[in-house]
Formats: C-alpha cells, structure tokens, sequence
C-alpha cells in the first residue's frame, strides 16, 4: 500500500510498476460506484429484510424487493465490469485468476450480508480454516447482532477490547 488508497488488491501476485496506475484508478472507480450506491442497497436490504420478516408472509412483495435489491448490484457489477475491461490488458492470467478468487470470496460475504446471517457450516465461511467454535459464530462476532448462541453449547470467550491509542 502506498498512502491512503489501496494500489492492489489483496494478494495480486506479481504486480509491476507499471500497472501501479491503473489498479489504483480501477479501485478508484469501484470505490466510487459503492459509494454512490451505498444508500440504495442498504435501503434496499432493510426493504427486502423487513419483507421477509412481516408479521404476514407476502411473497410477491419479498420478490419485488429481492428484484430490486438484484438491480442495484447488477448496476455495481456493472460498472466493475467496465472497470475491469480498462484494467485486463495490463495483467497477467496469474492476476486475472487472483482476482476472480478474491471476488468469489467477496460474493459470499455479500450474500451473507444480504441476508444478515452467517454462513451455517465452517466450510461455507469465507477464508475459514478452522471450524466455528463451539456456540457458532464467535461472542465478538455477535457483538451488536441478534445471534444468539447455539442452545446446549459452551460459550464463546469474551470479545477482546481495541488496543488504547498512545
């Protein structure tokens, strides 16, 4: 990393000074469309939440909010994709083959933050390896959410405080 800005995504292997640039201006361009979206989709997901979570199921409504959260990212995917299309020439099928692998492990944790859930097995986790401690999803983890421990489990240690600022 060099100042503020990330130049390359997480474990871009061989990265050359020449493509410094453009990674930075890609990451740029991303940053920018989830910033312009970021209101939409959390609007969308708390639509979409507050369907599926309505005293009488109405499927037809969770459809239209599913639909219209799916239109929002499909815009955001969108404009990756023609980000992406500035940045391929200047990579390696290594980089490429990197990439892709960081956004599989993305689209998960988008799906599980679309649904407000954790993945329910340690080898659905995205980046897991090891399995979830006894009670599933860590006391840290659950710190502020809703999720309760898994009945008859021991609990998770206490979450660890941030360190002080010197």
């Amino acid at each position: 990393m060099v100042g503020a800005g990330r130049l390359q995504p997480p474990g871009l292997p061989g990265l050359k000074e020449e493509q410094k640039v453009p990674i930075f201006e890609y990451n740029q361009a991303i940053g920018k469309v989830r910033h312009d979206n970021e209101e939409r989709l959390v609007k969308a997901k708390k639509a979409l939440a507050e369907a599926i979570f309505a005293e009488k199921t109405d499927t037809d409504l969770v459809r239209k909010r599913m639909e219209e959260l799916s239109k929002i990212e499909a815009d955001i995917h969108v404009a990756r994709a023609e980000a992406f299309a500035k940045l391929r020439p200047v990579l390696s099928t290594e980089q490429i083959d990197s990439m892709r692998a960081n956004f599989d492990d993305g689209s998960r944790q988008r799906i599980q933050s679309t649904v407000g859930m954790p993945f329910p097995r340690a080898e659905m986790q995205p980046g897991a390896s090891r399995p979830l401690p006894p009670g599933g999803v860590p006391a840290s983890a659950r710190a502020g959410l809703a999720i309760p421990p898994v009945p008859g489990s021991a609990p998770s240690a206490p979450p660890v405080p941030p360190p002080t600022p010197k």
